[in-house]
């Protein structure tokens, strides 16, 4: 044979193997890249996207707990008037069973201004304000924010409606958070504010954290997840910059509004540079659900998105397709492989067998063609030559690998079969331009129907649908076909049996390069027992409703008939406090009116323990209504900046007297690293540790009481821990379970020895809980006691003025205003004996009313420069009197000072609201009242 020919053989030889045993392998191996990536790509989006729903459906549960939740206070008899004493210790109480998942309560008014759970301007009825400590700080508003416009401004129709805020920061305690809220009707079915329910961002995001690893760890770790309201707005995103987040200036300070409240910066998901994210924005604020591919950092993403029932915010899911494709891609490079080792085998054979005579070739190159025609031919072949035999086995070895590809490739589809069918869905496939639908035995299977037993056409599959819901059908595959993104619908389908099957179909659109619709692809899955269980669910509600509703009834009117218990207890303290107060107003008047004349020794002696009985009578009193008020939960506290130098030097100046009259030392033992002011309730902290300190004298015979504060370690932002102690080298306490209880002592003994009622330690416990701590005691019988607790307190930003403790010790002296007349309305005949002598004897001339109605006879009559007005009084009480004496009579400027045996704190304040100018309370000092008048005259000049 020729070389020419040679040559020309090789060449052809080497192209019939190439063409015959490459090119399929390598368009197999392209297919199955394709096949395997597109189901791939199908599978985990469509498990994602059920994932989602998961996660929407876990969100939406936890806005309709809160949606639920406020409609409940909304309906709270304690809001129905918004009494501020009323609602904020109930509301108080029901957060400490809702944290942490909600934050505080919001009290909504219909002028925009509001209460909170964390905090309140007492001073101005406890609405939050810019600064609470004062009682003429400027009142915060919510009138801008979208829950109260809705709830209220825009609620014209006076409806109870609940509302789901936008993203924002809270104004009093700087919280990410969003709002529940709902409209709080009164009696009389109007609007009269709103309740709200704040959840906080760091619960969401917690939520959603768990949610994405519970979900996605397994299949996807790059999976990221967006919440986004129907603003755009981003309530949630991986990115935690993109939360919003307040407003700041170069330099970093907040910028704050024309109100006075801080900027915040929002990030919406509409103003994204990526043209794809904010297109699929304005899709899941349209309410809209879909799956769609996205350019994300220059890589392949899915973006899954819905929107979440029940709410106002739609959620999206961004999948990474690289994990995805990274199997398929693995798969492919090992195809690709083998093909180019192939490859390289197949040159090197052609180039050897292109050395033998063409017999042989011509009967390889026949065995080839019937390989190429898929027979399978006999393997040997007729020929001495070892090279033709290599070159014939590794023809064939290139056929078995390339079979095993073609086995592996049929493997995945089974197994892609396998999961179709372990998903218990029913597959459907129709091909719009030659009207043909292919139906899975699954499809039929739920039906009720064998393979055989149902065609495969739209006509058929058109019949088992029932009547009612083709319509819903048809809508879903126009949309679908109009390029809108409805990918799901539920419908019902007859059966085999004649019954009717809850089918839900989802699908998607496959469409050619102009965007025509070819073909659409979905599944069917049987949901007749989740409708069942949710009618089931829905019946169960209902009853659960008509119980919950029912308890409801009852328990309000048991909180009623415990409220008029309290009510009825607080009235007969009032009132004993009340009828007590007048009469030892005459005793000890009486007694200080003799102590002023000349006496014998004996009888001043006898006069001097009137008093010291009638005090302490006085001080048994007190501590009844002060117990009274820590167990009805009346005390509230008023955060104020406070020197705890000068709180001890204060309660030292109180209690040395006594303990040097006993023979006692009254030490302080002060902290010099303790910071110039904390916050904290000034008069209860007094009121405990003089509380301690007085029993402390009082059980000490010799030796020392010692009262020290001392920093003992940094708390968290910026608090610090305080511990106050007071210590003493008495007679100890040999049993301490009961001490702490009301009206308890050590023992019999002790009580009759010492005296007391035994409520102090009761009463100084309760308000070092309410300050935040603990009271504990540690004691050695017969070598004394100690008595501790330690209060986690913030420092204050308040600076000592230094150049006010020189003048803290000089004392002020009001001049009396001479020839001053005073009008004394008083209906008791021995309380007008006593204050009208001791005012006659400071050197006023004093007019003295029985009643109201005859001291403003008086008034009209001749002028007076000040007035002590008793409450209580036949006729005519006081304050009616007072509200005359300033509107009808226009003596706005006339002093009047209350002269009352009602001395509770709200009694005062309301007193002082009604028009008095000072309070005196009965039984009264006649220092006290005398300088209370001089204080008054010297205002009125």
């Amino acid at each position: 044979m020729p070389k020419r020919v040679l040559f020309k053989l090789r060449d052809q030889l080497l192209i019939t193997l190439l063409l015959v045993g490459l090119a399929p392998s390598l368009i197999i191996s392209y297919e199955t890249y394709q096949h395997n990536q597109e189901q791939a790509l199908n599978y985990s989006t469509e498990l994602a996207q059920k994932k989602l729903q998961l996660i929407s459906q876990s969100i939406s549960n936890e806005f309709n707990e809160a949606e639920n939740l406020i409609k409940t206070y909304a309906r709270a008899p304690e809001l129905q008037d918004f009494e501020y004493n009323r609602f904020m210790p109930y509301l108080k109480s029901e957060l400490e069973h809702l944290k942490p998942k909600y934050e505080k309560f919001i009290i909504g008014l219909p002028n925009g201004h509001f209460f909170n759970t964390a905090g309140g301007n007492i001073l101005q009825g406890g609405i939050r304000t810019f600064d609470d400590s004062l009682a003429d700080s400027k009142p915060r508003t919510i009138f801008y924010r979208d829950y109260w416009q809705k709830t209220v401004q825009e609620n014209l129709e006076n409806n109870v409606i609940t509302y789901t805020s936008n993203p924002m920061i809270s104004y009093t305690t700087g919280v990410k958070q969003v709002v529940t809220a709902s409209t709080v009707l009164n009696e009389n079915n109007k609007v009269s504010g709103m309740i709200g329910l704040s959840m906080p961002w760091e619960n969401m995001h917690k939520l959603i954290q768990e949610l994405i690893y519970e979900n996605f760890s397994s299949i996807n770790e790059n999976a990221k997840v967006m919440l986004v309201s129907d603003d755009g707005t981003y309530w949630y995103h991986w990115d935690q910059n993109k939360i919003i987040q307040l407003k700041k200036s170069e330099d970093g300070q907040l910028i704050l509004n024309e109100n006075g409240e801080n900027k915040v910066v929002k990030f919406n998901i509409l103003q994204e540079k990526n043209a794809q994210l904010s297109k699929i924005g304005a899709n899941m604020l349209a309410g809209k659900t879909g799956i769609e591919a996205i350019k994300l950092n220059e890589s392949a993403h899915h973006f899954v998105y819905q929107t979440i029932k029940g709410s106002r915010y739609s959620i999206g899911l961004i999948l990474d397709d690289t994990p995805i494709m990274a199997p398929v891609k693995k798969s492919l490079n090992h195809t690709l492989g083998i093909v180019l080792l192939s490859l390289l085998v197949t040159i090197l054979l052609g180039l050897i067998f292109a050395r033998i005579l063409s017999n042989p070739i011509a009967q390889l190159v026949q065995k080839m063609s019937n390989l190429e025609l898929g027979q399978v031919p006999d393997k040997r072949v007729k020929t001495s030559t070892k090279e033709l035999k290599v070159l014939t086995d590794a023809i064939f070895n290139l056929y078995e690998k390339i079979d095993q590809q073609s086995q592996s490739l049929e493997k995945n589809q089974e197994r892609f079969s396998l999961v179709v069918k372990g998903s218990n869905d029913g597959i459907w496939d129709w091909n719009l331009v030659d009207n043909s639908l292919y139906l899975s035995p699954r499809w039929k299977e739920i039906l009720g129907y064998a393979d055989n037993e149902l065609d495969n056409s739209v006509e058929a599959s058109r019949k088992q649908i029932h009547p009612d819901d083709i319509r819903g059908i048809d809508k879903l595959f126009t949309d679908l076909i109009n390029n809108h993104t409805t990918v799901q619908c539920r419908f019902r389908m007859l059966t085999k049996d004649g019954s009717y099957a809850s089918i839900l179909t989802r699908c998607i659109v496959v469409r050619d390069e102009s965007g025509k619709a070819q073909r659409i692809i979905g599944s069917n899955t049987d949901i007749s027992e989740l409708v069942s269980r949710e009618q089931e669910v829905i019946e169960l509600n209902k009853q659960l409703e008509t119980k919950v509703f029912q308890r409801t009834k009852d328990l309000v009117s048991a909180l009623k008939q415990a409220e008029q218990a309290n009510e009825a207890k607080t009235n007969f303290l009032s009132n004993m406090s009340h009828e007590l107060r007048t009469p030892m107003n005459g005793i000890i008047g009486l007694t200080n009116l003799c102590l002023s004349t000349d006496l014998k020794d004996q009888q001043r002696d006898y006069l001097d323990k009137v008093i010291l009985s009638s005090k302490n009578l006085l001080r048994i009193l007190n501590e009844i209504l002060d117990f009274n008020k820590v167990e009805s939960n009346l005390i509230e506290l008023e955060l104020t900046d406070v020197d705890l130098f000068e709180v001890a030097q204060q309660i030292e100046s109180l209690m040395k007297p006594a303990a040097e009259e006993k023979g006692v030392a009254f030490k302080l033992d002060l902290d010099a690293s303790l910071p110039s002011f904390v916050l904290t309730d000034p008069f209860r902290l007094s009121q405990v540790l003089l509380n301690l300190c007085g029993n402390a004298i009082k059980f000490t015979h010799e030796g020392q009481v010692v009262l020290t504060i001392k920093h003992i370690d940094e708390a968290h932002n910026e608090a610090i821990n305080i511990l106050f102690s007071v210590s003493d080298t008495g007679v100890g306490i040999q049993n301490t379970q009961n001490l702490f209880m009301p009206f308890k002592q050590e023992d019999t003994s002790t009580t009759r020895k010492y005296g007391g009622t035994g409520l102090g330690l009761s009463i100084s416990k309760k308000l070092v809980e309410l300050l935040g701590g603990d009271l504990q005691v540690e004691s050695q019988f017969g070598h004394g006691s100690c008595f501790n607790f330690t209060l986690t307190l913030h420092k204050s930003n308040k600076i000592k003025d230094m150049s006010l403790k020189s003048d803290a010790k000089k004392t002020t002296t009001i001049s009396q205003k001479p020839n001053s007349r005073i009008l004394l309305v008083e209906d008791n005949k021995i309380n007008q004996l006593v204050a009208g002598e001791i005012l006659k004897i400071a050197g006023y001339l004093v007019t003295q009313s029985d009643n109201g109605k005859d001291a403003i006879e008086k008034l009209k009559e001749q002028e007076f420069d000040l007035v002590l007005m008793d409450i209580q009084m036949p006729i005519m009480d006081g304050e009616t009197a007072t509200k005359i004496i300033r509107t009808e009579l226009k003596m706005t400027q006339l002093p009047i000072i209350a002269l009352t045996a009602n001395v509770l704190p709200e009694q005062m304040e309301q007193y002082l609201h009604s028009g008095f100018s000072g309070f005196v309370g009965k039984p009264f000092d006649p220092k006290e009242l005398l300088n209370e008048i001089q204080l008054r005259l010297k205002k009125e000049e």
